[in-house]
């Protein structure tokens, strides 16, 4: 369901229901539909010098782009690190989390930062819940140097309805000189680029890196419908001056995390700011990184789902038709497991029609983040099962949380981005994912997959009476299961 109802609806998510459930009648409506933005946006940002290319083809042009899996999680930092260096003209970045209590959100703080103050144009988006407004001063750093910086439905002054409030920007997005774009799972944390044992939780996650070949002007409308719509509000400049720079902490996250990727023994400086890097061997090896390790181009397209306040929802509807173009395999590797109707019917009739082999790698009670969208794959895995002839549940049981949103189409056709299995992802959340005509990528990201199902995974079998109730260390978790299920029942329709 959502990155933010880690450890079980704690804290603020058990706040922000209640508040919802009181508020709802209310249904105060701040804005509607954000009206769609006009070709002349783009037409200006291309006259403005924004991107690397000085001219754009018809949207519904196919685009071509050099594609790079970014499986481990140094890899993904080592890419992101890059491109922000490199950026010459424009940086469009959307996340739902950026952690500014680590170093590693201090630095990719600290890089936007650095690059504003060259006179890049830089755009972040950064959802209500994932970044509060009382960090907001963190923002206002990048605000006070020329960045365009806005909170997606903040926590004080969001939408007054139930289904409005609880709507979330979930895409993961870095768009740099409008030619070269990740994608994927991850948000900006510790959690995200770290190995097991370097954190106290990390996750199994995934990103694809893409150079395009020409303007993704899809992409770039998609980033600015968001961006300029009414929920998305402006972070201002610092009312009564910058009396408290967080650039200093942004900095030397910067250059502590500059040094460990680029050797195995830490400065004394770098030991003083960032003690913690010290245990975070598995990001040294940047100077061996090579970021294209191909040239082969294959045909992409970004998909997207406009959030709960816009009617677009491509991404869902590019699934649907994908899985309905699958001939022999339907491989999906996800957090959450709670079908909607609708894709529950493409599932089935991929598998009762076309005789598809659906497989899911999904979490079990022992490797998730959201334990009410747990409950309801825990008790309702068999009817899932009957419903789906032949269907492959993989529960994950762990060390490492699954985060990953995959979905590979026959090995011949990928789709990598924010998208989790279920009713908030199709129909509420603002969603964003690549998907590649690329066997080769399919291919490599299948294996993958395969490769999780056999070391980290448990397959469940109705015959046998397998399931997550017999992953071991499984059991403490089924009680506290128990009560979230019948929360579930209240808050079905927006799962």
């Amino acid at each position: 369901m959502f990155d933010y109802m880690r450890r079980g609806m704690r804290g603020e998510t058990r706040l922000l229901l209640v508040a919802a459930l009181f508020l709802g009648p209310v249904g105060i409506a701040l804005g509607g539909e954000p009206a769609v933005v006009a070709d002349s946006r783009i037409a200006r940002e291309i006259q403005a010098g924004d991107f690397a290319f000085d001219h754009a083809a018809p949207p519904e042009s196919p685009l071509l782009g050099r594609l790079r899996f970014l499986r481990k999680p140094s890899d993904s930092l080592f890419a992101r690190t890059e491109l922000i260096r490199n950026a010459r003209h424009s940086i469009y970045a959307g996340y739902f989390t950026v952690w500014n209590d680590d170093v590693f959100g201090r630095q990719f703080l600290g890089l936007l930062l650095q690059k504003a103050k060259e006179g890049v144009k830089v755009k972040l988006e950064v959802d209500g819940r994932g970044f509060p407004f009382v960090r907001n001063d963190w923002l206002q750093e990048l605000v006070n140097h020329g960045a365009e910086v806005r909170v997606f439905n903040p926590i004080f002054n969001r939408h007054l309805s139930i289904l409005g409030s609880l709507v979330a920007y979930h895409q993961k997005i870095l768009l740099v000189d409008g030619k070269w774009f990740i994608t994927g799972g991850r948000n900006v944390g510790d959690r995200y680029f770290l190995e097991q044992g370097e954190a106290s939780k990390v996750y199994w996650d995934s990103d694809v890196a893409v150079e395009f070949q020409s303007l993704p002007v899809g992409l770039i409308q998609a980033y600015n419908d968001e961006f300029y719509s009414e929920p998305s509000k402006i972070v201002p400049p610092d009312l009564f001056g910058n009396w408290f720079s967080k650039e200093p902490k942004m900095m030397k996250a910067v250059a502590a995390l500059d040094d460990r990727m680029d050797h195995t023994t830490l400065s004394k400086k770098s030991l003083k700011d960032h003690r913690e890097l010290d245990r975070m061997k598995s990001l040294v090896g940047r100077p061996q990184f090579r970021l294209w390790t191909s040239d082969e181009l294959s045909p992409v397209r970004v998909l997207d789902n406009y959030s709960h306040f816009g009617p677009k929802k491509s991404l869902s509807k590019g699934l649907f038709e994908l899985m309905d173009e699958a001939s022999e395999e339907i491989m999906i590797q996800n957090p959450y497991l709670v079908l909607t109707p609708e894709c529950a019917e493409h599932l089935e009739r991929a598998a009762r029609e076309r005789h598809v082999k659906v497989r899911f790698a999904v979490t079990s009670p022992t490797s998730t983040d959201s334990l009410l969208t747990q409950s309801v794959l825990t008790f309702e895995w068999k009817k899932i099962a009957r419903q789906i002839p032949g269907i492959e549940i993989n529960g994950a049981v762990g060390p490492e949380d699954l985060h990953a949103k995959i979905f590979v189409f026959d090995r011949k056709k990928v789709a990598v981005g924010s998208y989790n299995m279920d009713a908030m992802s199709q129909n509420r959340n603002a969603e964003l994912a690549l998907v590649a005509d690329s066997p080769s990528l399919a291919g490599e990201i299948g294996a993958e997959i395969d490769r999780f199902i056999h070391e980290q995974s448990v397959q469940y079998d109705p015959d046998a009476e397998l399931g997550p109730e017999q992953i071991p260390g499984s059991a403490e978790h089924i009680e506290k299961l128990k009560v979230y299920y019948g929360l579930a029942s209240w808050f079905r329709p927006i799962l």
